[in-house]
């Protein structure tokens, strides 16, 4: 049977690189809840500091999305 429904909770992953492709800083964001199907704008807020000299450096970011959690198998509450 086919889902009607699909809701997820994910994360991501911001990677900051130099002009040479170095790593600068990783950081990841909080969890955040997506349902397919839906355009969804996901704005939050991470702990981690970005030093300003960091800041001018960085000429690329790399992320990555991760899914922790698919509510459409377990349920909102597993």
């Amino acid at each position: 049977m086919a889902l009607k429904n699909a809701k997820f909770q994910v994360n991501f992953d911001f990677i900051l690189l130099d002009k040479d492709g170095f790593v600068l800083q990783r950081f990841e964001s909080p969890p955040a809840d997506i349902e397919a199907g839906r355009t969804e704008t996901i704005q939050d807020q991470t702990g981690t500091i970005i030093s300003p000299q960091t800041a001018a450096k960085a000429t690329r970011i790399v992320y990555d999305m991760n899914i922790n959690k698919d509510y459409s198998l377990l349920g909102p509450n597993e």
